[in-house]
């Protein structure tokens, strides 16, 4: 007990035992101290609380039983962690995986989407329309981020060949990263997947909830310690960082409106099979209401894509984008930019993108 009050103290220098022993709702601790004391103890421990567990709690000294009672269970769990599971994959690039002179964004996110699928049905030994929870509803693998790093999408022309390599851990048991990593040439895509295991609320609302395949198969390995990639995700969605720095690349985290404009949702190719906006969709989006800003940006090619995903919206939803920072020089463009459901304003994604407009030949 010394050890978690020196490290809650360190942050907090005015909590004392009492307020460890004592409910909550009688400490002068409020609602923000209690996210900056979550994410604290997450960090320090490298263990995540699941949510349900949290919300239970009515004073620190659970809190500190429940590291207790799970630490140990868990270090005994790494040490037979299962090693990671993989697929190999070759495409050939035609015309269908191409747009405007170059390789597809949209194209290569639904396709590190679905290596991401095969991986967890391969881990869980089920096809894809078979995940259920333990009481028997369809689960669905929601993305929450997705990052990718590429060289120029104009170097890549058609005929050539793609060589992907992918792998999977789990971190509990409803979230999952993929690592993919595809060659094509001298060219090459680094992408990063997290998902989570969730289900609809109801068929008439944008409403999911986190929930747990009901398996007695999995193969995936499981993370020691806390992904940074899950943890920044964590950090930006409750909007405790200034600056993200994703891949070595800083970004400023602002909510400056640059520039706004509404888009209305295309039927035809932006919805997904359950009737909610497919998230290979959402950075294209945000390049199409761009241009309305700056036309030429039309000229730049994705090197770099970062989505946080944080919401969803349906058929009849309106998006209002809006551009919160935007640098330019001769060859490139970096931006960050929010995507709104217009109905609630709820955001749906924070994107960060740079683009680059390279006359070199290509590879």
């Amino acid at each position: 007990m010394d050890r978690f009050l020196k490290i809650l103290q360190n942050e907090f220098p005015e909590i004392s035992i009492e307020d460890i022993y004592s409910p909550i709702k009688q400490t002068n601790i409020d609602s923000l101290d209690l996210v900056l004391i979550r994410v604290l103890l997450e960090k320090y421990y490298n263990f995540i609380i699941p949510d349900i567990k949290w919300f239970n709690f009515s004073s620190l000294s659970e809190v500190y039983q429940f590291y207790q009672s799970n630490l140990q269970d868990k270090n005994n769990a790494d040490l037979e962690s299962i090693p990671e599971l993989s697929i190999d994959d070759t495409i050939e690039i035609r015309m269908p995986q191409m747009i405007n002179k170059a390789l597809s964004e949209k194209w290569l996110f639904e396709y590190l989407g679905d290596i991401h699928w095969q991986l967890l049905s391969k881990g869980f030994d089920v096809q894809s329309s078979m995940f259920k929870n333990e009481n028997g509803h369809r689960l669905y693998a929601t993305f929450i981020r997705i990052c990718i790093e590429t060289s120029p999408l104009n170097y890549f022309n058609e005929n050539d060949i793609i060589n992907f390599k992918s792998t999977v851990k789990g971190f509990g048991n409803d979230t999952y990263l993929s690592n993919v990593i595809a060659t094509s040439n001298r060219n090459i895509i680094k992408s990063n997947l997290m998902t989570v295991f969730s289900i609809r609320k109801d068929e008439k609302t944008n409403d999911i909830l986190k929930s747990a395949p009901n398996s007695k198969t999995d193969t995936i390995g499981q993370f020691i310690h806390t992904p940074l990639f899950l943890n920044d995700y964590r950090l930006l969605r409750k909007g405790l960082i200034d600056t993200l720095l994703s891949n070595e690349i800083a970004f400023d985290v602002s909510t400056d409106i640059l520039y706004t404009c509404e888009y209305q949702i295309n039927p035809f190719c932006d919805i997904n099979g359950v009737g909610l906006l497919y998230f290979a969709v959402y950075p294209i989006i945000s390049d199409n209401c761009l241009l309305k800003y700056k036309p030429n940006a039309i000229d730049f090619n994705t090197v770099f894509r970062d989505v946080f995903y944080f919401s969803n919206c349906n058929i009849n939803d309106i998006i209002i984008f809006e551009l919160n920072s935007f640098t330019a020089s001769k060859n490139e463009i970096k931006l960050v930019s929010t995507l709104i459901r217009k109905s609630d304003n709820i955001v749906l994604a924070k994107i960060f993108t740079i683009k680059r407009k390279d006359e070199k030949e290509r590879l």
